[in-house]
């Protein structure tokens, strides 16, 4: 993903397998989780992606990226942000976005990324994980 790309909503067939699947699951009395109620988290985490205006223009840099393998066997995005004149026994910065574990990726702040980089002349390691509600407690922190 770019800096000027946004996360597109989940929508079409998939949405409404997901609804479907959410109303049968309540009718049978398996899920307290309606619809509706499913259908505002996925917007809400949509739209907890920082508008374009906040995606200032990065410094020139080599942008590696990498995926390992977690705990549970899924995929776990990796980036790592090289500095142009990196500084000599720089510590690297190990960096979890934020979101409460519930939102955001580790393509949501590339712009704090890159600022950290480019000021301290270091390497950024940017680590993504699973996020609840689908993935609850501790995956994230078994990712991490």
């Amino acid at each position: 993903m770019t800096s000027t790309q946004k996360i597109a909503p989940v929508h079409g067939w998939k949405l409404r397998a997901l609804m479907a699947v959410s109303e049968w699951l309540a009718l049978l009395g398996i899920s307290t989780t309606s619809a509706k109620a499913l259908k505002m988290r996925m917007e809400k985490r949509a739209a907890a992606v920082p508008a374009n205006w906040m995606l200032r223009p990065m410094p020139e840099t080599g942008v590696e990226r990498d995926t390992l393998r977690g705990r549970g066997g899924g995929a776990i995005p990796v980036k790592r942000f090289l500095p142009r004149m990196p500084k000599a026994n720089a510590t690297p910065i190990l960096f979890l976005h934020g979101g409460g574990w519930i939102a955001g990726g580790v393509d949501s702040l590339d712009y704090l990324c890159t600022n950290l980089y480019d000021r301290l002349g270091t390497i950024v390691i940017a680590v993504g994980y699973r996020l609840a509600p689908e993935h609850p407690f501790p995956a994230a922190l078994e990712d991490c």
